[in-house]
C-alpha cells in the first residue's frame, strides 16, 4: 500500500519532525573522512557519477549491514539530493553495492526537493535549513536510509520524520563517512535533560523559530545548542541564519 507524500517547495518540514525513542536510531559509519574523501572516484562520484560512486562504496561497504539490522527485507532508501557540484550519486552507490550482498529492495521514488547547502554549513544553518522530501512511501515498511556523510544529524532526522509521518518505520541508518561522534543520532536523555537545564527557558521560542521543540533534536544538534553560553547567543545566530537563508532564496 503507498502513500503518496506531496509537500511543496515552500512548506516547511521542520513542523513534521518527530522524536526519537530507542538506540535503533544510531548509525553506522563505514569509513573514516580522509579514506573516503582522498579515494580516486570521490569528487566525481559527488558531482554526480553513478559509476565512480559505486566503485567508491564498492571499496568501503562489507557485510556489517547483515550484522546490524534486525529487520530481515528493510527498503533502503539512498538520499538523492543536488550539491553544488551536481547531484550527490554516493548515497546511490552505497545502494548498489549494499543491494548486491543483502538483495534488499531499493527505493528510488523519495528524493530531497531542496538544496539545503549543508555541506561545510555550521549548525546553526543545518537547524534552520531542513532537507524536504517528497514521494511514495509504503505505510507498515522499514526503510534503511543511507547518506554519503553524517555532519549533525539533521538531513537524517527530517528523512526519519517525513518516512515516520508517512505511517512507514525506520530500520537503521548508514553513511560512508563522517565523524565517530556522529554516529550518535538519537538525542540521549541525558543532553535533553542537560539542554533543559541551560537553555529550557528558550524552549519555546526555539519552538516557534524552527517549528521543533528539544526532543526532536540529534544528538549532535544538542551539543551545539550546549556550547552557547548564552539564550541570547542561540537567538541571535537562529535569526542571522534564517535572515541570511532568506536572502539566498530571494
Amino acid at each position: 500500500m503507498l502513500n503518496k507524500i506531496n509537500i511543496t517547495l515552500g512548506k516547511t518540514l521542520s513542523i513534521q519532525r518527530t522524536g526519537w525513542t530507542t538506540t535503533q536510531h544510531d548509525a553506522l559509519i563505514y569509513a573514516f573522512i580522509d579514506e573516503v574523501k582522498n579515494h580516486p572516484n570521490y569528487q566525481v562520484a559527488k558531482s554526480g557519477s553513478y559509476k565512480d560512486a559505486v566503485l567508491l562504496a564498492q571499496s568501503f561497504i562489507n557485510d556489517k549491514i547483515i550484522q546490524t539490522l534486525d529487520n530481515n527485507s528493510p527498503i533502503i532508501l539512498p538520499i538523492m539530493a543536488e550539491e553544488k557540484q551536481g547531484k550527490n550519486a554516493i548515497p546511490m552507490g552505497m545502494a548498489d553495492v549494499i543491494n548486491r550482498y543483502t538483495g534488499f529492495q531499493v527505493s528510488e521514488n523519495i528524493y530531497q526537493i531542496n538544496k539545503a547547502g549543508h555541506t561545510g554549513a555550521n549548525g546553526w544553518h543545518r537547524i534552520t535549513t531542513p532537507a524536504l522530501f517528497m514521494g511514495d512511501v509504503i505505510i507498515d515498511a522499514e526503510y534503511l536510509i543511507l547518506d554519503d556523510f553524517i555532519g549533525m544529524g539533521s538531513t537524517l532526522a527530517n528523512i526519519k520524520s517525513f518516512i515516520e509521518n508517512a505511517g512507514a518505520k525506520i530500520a537503521g541508518f548508514e553513511a560512508l563517512t563522517g565523524k565517530p561522534e556522529s554516529s550518535q543520532l538519537y538525542l540521549r536523555n541525558q543532553s535533553l535533560e542537560n539542554l533543559r537545564k541551560k537553555h529550557g527557558k528558550f524552549e519555546q521560542e526555539f519552538k516557534e523559530i524552527v517549528k521543533f521543540d528539544y526532543s526532536c533534536l540529534t544528538e549532535s544538534e544538542a551539543r551545539y545548542l550546549l556550547r552557547a553560553k548564552t539564550i541570547e547567543r542561540i537567538r541571535n545566530q537562529l535569526t542571522r541564519s534564517i535572515r541570511e537563508n532568506n536572502g539566498r532564496n530571494d
